[in-house]
């Protein structure tokens, strides 16, 4: 994780001048995407290269749907995949939108699986993963559920998880000091590695009884912490969040979204 430095203009902001300028949060101070990478190219690359563009990501998207979320994240996920993996179940005080899942499942890109409301959003992760390992080729994954909605394009968001793939094996989009030190499970990316690590690591942990907070504390937060902590393999978030305020609570959400370009909005599930 980055110190705060000065804001320098990024050498190579002629190929990055298009994405939406997104910031590390530092207490009161920032540090900038291009910044970022300027750092990150000079501590790792000494020429600077576009292969990394090449890094396959399938991503899973988690459903169980409270609200209509899943048609932003689908809508928004749609735009930079060729292969998209749903995982959902069906919520009877719910009803998915059937018009909506039909016209899916005739895209031959979008691979719809239905589970049992069981484990939570890791079970169905844990589904994804084995799908994907049985069926791709693949570099890396994305893992989404549907507690947000997307507030802007996040292009820049995979694009620095491709450019970081030879680097870190776990990168999420924030991490977060709520009871321990993680990175957050609603949009985080898997390199090979971790995911047989998750793989075995769910195997030994799951428990069909498990409640919310069970699953909280032994997968989010235990998993990534299991990960962090482990010499083995590196771990990076798009936004470092350095306080251990919940970064989701008003004014503190309004304020990453306006000053920090933060592309999602964390929502209540009813």
């Amino acid at each position: 994780m980055f110190s705060f430095f000065n804001l320098l203009k990024h050498p190579y902001n002629n190929i990055f001048d298009f994405y939406n300028t997104n910031y590390i949060i530092n207490n009161n101070n920032v540090i900038d995407y291009h910044k970022r990478i300027e750092l990150f190219k000079s501590n790792k690359i000494k020429n600077f290269d576009l292969s990394y563009s090449n890094v396959n990501i399938i991503p899973i998207i988690a459903i169980y749907p409270r609200n209509n979320n899943y048609i932003n994240i689908i809508n928004e996920i749609s735009k930079y995949f060729n292969i998209i993996i749903i995982i959902y179940s069906i919520n009877p005080l719910f009803p998915i939108d059937f018009n909506y899942f039909n016209k899916l499942s005739k895209n031959k890109h979008i691979h719809l699986i239905e589970v049992d409301n069981i484990g939570y959003d890791f079970y169905k992760y844990y589904i994804g993963i084995n799908y994907i390992i049985n069926k791709f080729k693949f570099d890396r994954i994305i893992l989404i559920n549907d507690s947000f909605i997307f507030t802007r394009s996040i292009y820049d968001f995979i694009d620095y998880i491709k450019y970081s793939h030879n680097f870190y094996n776990l990168i999420g989009l924030n991490n977060s000091y709520e009871i321990n030190l993680h990175l957050q499970s609603f949009l985080i990316s898997f390199d090979i590695n971790i995911c047989y690590e998750f793989i075995e690591y769910h195997k030994k942990n799951f428990n069909i009884n498990h409640t919310l907070n069970d699953i909280i504390n032994i997968f989010e937060i235990g998993f990534s912490n299991y990960i962090i902590n482990n010499n083995k393999y590196k771990t990076d978030s798009f936004y470092y969040i350095t306080s251990n305020n919940n970064p989701y609570l008003e004014p503190e959400l309004s304020n990453l979204i306006k000053l920090y370009s933060y592309p999602i909005e964390k929502t209540k599930k009813e």
